[in-house]
């Protein structure tokens, strides 16, 4: 019987990513990063190895590197980068590094001004910050164009009493409550207005 002949292993871009993954969560980082090399060298656009790069650059405390593979994997065809990209701004938060996520969101409102929840979020860090004034202008572009959207006139309203412009803050609070009645802490906000 003839002897079969050996055939070369050869790994798919997804195989060597995931096996990237395993490495990333065993923190050999080095490894890793030359797997996710291998798989992107292997296929150009491929977005997940980006990610996974922003990984290893997030768990190593380098945010600038970090960030641009974010943004490389986005530009690639990230799947959900609205999402992806409002939770690399929450991570940025819990870090306590409220200025990265200030500049991931307004990137992300830039790319994406459709994506309501960001103009919400950004405005969220601002306020958390004491930057009440700063909350403002990104409240009334984002009532301006979700125009229907409760949170955004609920948010616009609390930076605008929080900066001590009553007048303001009755109006966005009293439409979030027009749109949705069942905020009672919102109520209360309004009562407490001068």
């Amino acid at each position: 019987a003839p002897k079969p002949t050996a055939q070369p292993v050869t790994a798919t871009r997804g195989q060597i990513n995931n096996l990237a993954v395993i490495k990333i969560n065993e923190k050999q980082y080095a490894e890793a990063e030359r797997l996710l090399r291998q798989a992107i060298a292997m296929s150009s656009n491929y977005a997940a190895p980006h990610f996974n790069l922003r990984r290893i650059f997030m768990e190593t405390q380098q945010y600038e590197r970090a960030d641009e593979e974010l943004w490389t994997a986005v530009d690639k065809g990230l799947r959900d980068p609205e999402r992806t990209l409002d939770r690399a701004a929450a991570d940025y938060e819990s870090l306590s590094l409220p200025d990265r996520a200030d500049a991931m969101l307004n990137r992300a409102i830039t790319r994406f001004p459709e994506h309501e929840p960001f103009y919400v979020h950004l405005r969220v860090v601002r306020v958390r910050e004491g930057r009440f004034l700063d909350a403002l202008p990104i409240g009334a572009i984002a009532a301006e164009k979700f125009p229907e959207s409760g949170p955004v006139h609920a948010f616009y309203g609390l930076a605008a009493a929080s900066s001590g412009q009553a007048e303001l803050a009755r109006r966005e609070i009293e439409l979030s409550l027009a749109i949705n009645p069942e905020q009672p802490m919102l109520r209360q906000a309004l009562e407490q207005l001068p």
